[in-house]
């Protein structure tokens, strides 16, 4: 199954289609832990390393300090209700059901649901930008850089939405949110106070 899901992604984000797969539960699980792990590891290989370098080169400031947030403030806020929303925003549109098969032929839709696709990721990840306050040239030369991990998020979110249905992609933004903003930096916190003292 991982040969499969992984050749499968490569092909949506290279042409992008709008069909859902059906399999059982725990078939998504597996589905959606192989993607899981997959974009952590591109993330901590290749993604935070390169991150690193640029906040680095342009001391990239956080627009909202989140330090000042209690762990419960934070965790509904940016793992609950903000990916909610911008699932909402960004991707629900992706299928071509309700509303639009009275409004767009399904031709026309196969038509522009690649464009679709890419400005959904695009966008979602640009939209990131807005995660810092530095406002010098280089940092919007190299944004596409900075946003880098959101990009590939955008990417692997609209498949997921598209492959499975909105909730697993819901899902899928949760889990990561969870992650990089509460459980990465608790640990590093710990971390630190253990080898310090």
């Amino acid at each position: 199954m991982i040969k499969t899901t992984l050749t499968d992604f490569f092909q949506f984000v290279k042409n992008p289609d709008d069909r859902q797969i059906e399999i059982n539960f725990n078939d998504k699980l597996r589905f959606i832990s192989i993607l899981f792990i997959s974009t952590v590891v591109i993330t901590f290989a290749v993604i935070l390393p390169l991150w690193d370098l640029i906040d680095n080169l342009l001391n990239l400031v956080p627009s909202i300090d989140v330090d000042n947030l209690s762990f419960w403030h934070s965790f509904l806020l940016f793992v609950i209700i903000v990916p909610f929303a911008e699932e909402l925003i960004f991707r629900h549109f992706l299928r071509y059901q309700g509303i639009k098969t009275s409004i767009i032929k399904c031709q026309q839709w196969r038509k522009i649901f690649p464009f679709l696709v890419y400005l959904s990721a695009v966008s979602f990840g640009f939209i990131h930008l807005t995660n810092y306050t530095n406002g010098s040239n280089w940092f919007y030369i190299l944004s596409p850089f900075v946003i880098l991990s959101q990009l590939l998020g955008g990417f692997t979110i609209a498949y997921i939405r598209v492959r499975l249905n909105f909730l697993w992609g819901v899902f899928f933004h949760w889990t990561w949110n969870f992650l990089f903003i509460i459980a990465v930096p608790a640990l590093e916190d710990f971390l630190k106070i253990v080898f310090h003292n």
